[in-house]
Protein backbone atom coordinates (compact mmCIF):
# COMPACT_ATOMS: atom_id res chain seq x y z
CA UNK A 1 0.00 0.00 0.00
CA UNK A 2 1.09 3.05 -0.52
CA UNK A 3 -0.30 5.93 1.03
CA UNK A 4 1.05 8.60 2.98
CA UNK A 5 -0.20 8.10 6.55
CA UNK A 6 2.20 10.04 8.71
CA UNK A 7 -0.54 12.38 10.16
CA UNK A 8 -3.98 11.62 10.94
CA UNK A 9 -6.15 14.35 11.17
CA UNK A 10 -8.17 14.97 14.65
CA UNK A 11 -11.58 15.32 13.13
CA UNK A 12 -11.60 12.07 10.78
CA UNK A 13 -9.14 10.11 13.50
CA UNK A 14 -12.12 8.06 14.59
CA UNK A 15 -14.09 7.80 11.16
CA UNK A 16 -11.29 6.90 8.76
CA UNK A 17 -10.86 2.83 8.27
CA UNK A 18 -7.05 3.39 8.32
CA UNK A 19 -6.53 5.18 11.92
CA UNK A 20 -10.16 4.30 13.61
CA UNK A 21 -9.39 1.09 15.28
CA UNK A 22 -5.50 2.33 16.36
CA UNK A 23 -7.41 4.86 18.12
CA UNK A 24 -9.57 2.57 19.94
CA UNK A 25 -6.70 0.57 20.96
CA UNK A 26 -2.75 1.54 20.02
CA UNK A 27 -2.29 4.92 21.30
CA UNK A 28 1.27 6.14 21.94
CA UNK A 29 3.63 9.26 22.66
CA UNK A 30 5.72 10.54 20.26
CA UNK A 31 8.35 12.72 21.97
CA UNK A 32 10.69 15.15 19.93
CA UNK A 33 12.49 18.00 20.82
CA UNK A 34 10.75 19.84 18.22
CA UNK A 35 9.15 20.07 14.58
CA UNK A 36 9.00 21.81 11.65
CA UNK A 37 6.26 23.20 9.32
CA UNK A 38 6.82 24.59 5.78
CA UNK A 39 5.96 27.87 4.58
CA UNK A 40 5.62 28.65 0.64
CA UNK A 41 7.33 31.76 0.14
CA UNK A 42 7.96 33.86 -3.24
CA UNK A 43 11.55 32.42 -3.12
CA UNK A 44 10.27 28.60 -2.59
CA UNK A 45 9.65 26.55 0.92
CA UNK A 46 11.03 28.39 4.16
CA UNK A 47 11.39 25.75 7.01
CA UNK A 48 10.35 26.80 10.78
CA UNK A 49 11.73 24.82 13.59
CA UNK A 50 8.70 24.90 16.61
CA UNK A 51 10.23 23.97 19.81
CA UNK A 52 8.96 24.13 23.32
CA UNK A 53 9.45 27.60 24.90
CA UNK A 54 11.29 26.46 28.19
CA UNK A 55 13.44 23.72 26.10
CA UNK A 56 11.29 20.63 27.30
CA UNK A 57 10.82 17.56 25.29
CA UNK A 58 7.27 17.99 23.27
CA UNK A 59 4.91 14.89 23.01
CA UNK A 60 2.94 14.52 20.29
CA UNK A 61 -0.33 12.73 20.44
CA UNK A 62 0.24 9.55 18.35
CA UNK A 63 -1.56 6.43 17.24
CA UNK A 64 0.57 3.01 16.58
CA UNK A 65 -0.33 -0.10 14.36
CA UNK A 66 1.65 -2.99 12.76
CA UNK A 67 1.24 -4.78 9.51
CA UNK A 68 2.79 -7.59 7.26
CA UNK A 69 4.87 -6.38 4.42
CA UNK A 70 3.35 -8.53 1.32
CA UNK A 71 6.25 -8.51 -0.63
CA UNK A 72 8.90 -10.00 2.50
CA UNK A 73 6.38 -11.13 4.76
CA UNK A 74 7.59 -9.21 7.53
CA UNK A 75 5.93 -7.65 10.53
CA UNK A 76 6.60 -3.93 10.78
CA UNK A 77 5.16 -1.23 13.42
CA UNK A 78 4.55 1.85 12.22
CA UNK A 79 3.09 5.06 13.98
CA UNK A 80 1.33 8.63 12.90
CA UNK A 81 1.00 11.84 14.67
CA UNK A 82 -2.36 13.20 15.11
CA UNK A 83 -2.81 17.21 13.85
CA UNK A 84 -5.34 19.42 14.20
CA UNK A 85 -5.75 23.25 13.78
CA UNK A 86 -2.84 25.52 14.80
CA UNK A 87 -2.77 28.05 17.19
CA UNK A 88 -2.71 31.73 16.50
CA UNK A 89 1.36 31.53 16.12
CA UNK A 90 1.54 28.67 13.82
CA UNK A 91 -1.24 29.77 11.53
CA UNK A 92 1.36 32.44 10.44
CA UNK A 93 3.19 29.80 9.06
CA UNK A 94 0.86 26.51 8.09
CA UNK A 95 -3.07 25.54 8.42
CA UNK A 96 -2.59 22.28 10.78
CA UNK A 97 -0.42 21.60 14.01
CA UNK A 98 0.33 18.35 15.87
CA UNK A 99 -1.76 18.00 18.90
CA UNK A 100 0.83 18.60 21.57
CA UNK A 101 0.06 16.39 25.29
CA UNK A 102 0.57 18.01 28.57
CA UNK A 103 1.87 15.42 31.35
CA UNK A 104 -1.10 14.97 33.23
CA UNK A 105 -2.85 14.11 29.90
CA UNK A 106 -0.22 10.84 29.04
CA UNK A 107 -1.82 8.16 31.03
CA UNK A 108 -5.43 9.21 30.25
CA UNK A 109 -4.31 9.41 26.41
CA UNK A 110 -2.98 6.11 26.81
CA UNK A 111 -4.92 4.49 28.66
CA UNK A 112 -8.20 4.99 26.21
CA UNK A 113 -9.71 7.81 28.94
CA UNK A 114 -9.37 10.89 27.23
CA UNK A 115 -10.59 11.15 23.83
CA UNK A 116 -11.36 14.01 21.14
CA UNK A 117 -11.51 16.39 23.64
CA UNK A 118 -7.69 16.45 24.58
CA UNK A 119 -7.04 16.22 20.60
CA UNK A 120 -6.85 20.44 20.88
CA UNK A 121 -4.15 22.89 19.48
CA UNK A 122 -1.49 23.49 21.52
CA UNK A 123 -1.64 26.94 24.19
CA UNK A 124 -0.23 29.98 22.83
CA UNK A 125 3.27 30.88 24.06
CA UNK A 126 4.44 27.66 25.40
CA UNK A 127 5.78 26.91 21.33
Amino acid sequence: MRLSTFNARVETVTTKPFFREAFRRTRCIIPASGYYEWQDTPDGKQPHYFTHADDQVISFAGLWDEWKDRATGETLKSCTMIITEPNAMVAEVHDRMPVVLEPDQFTPWLENVAGLEILTSFAEGVL
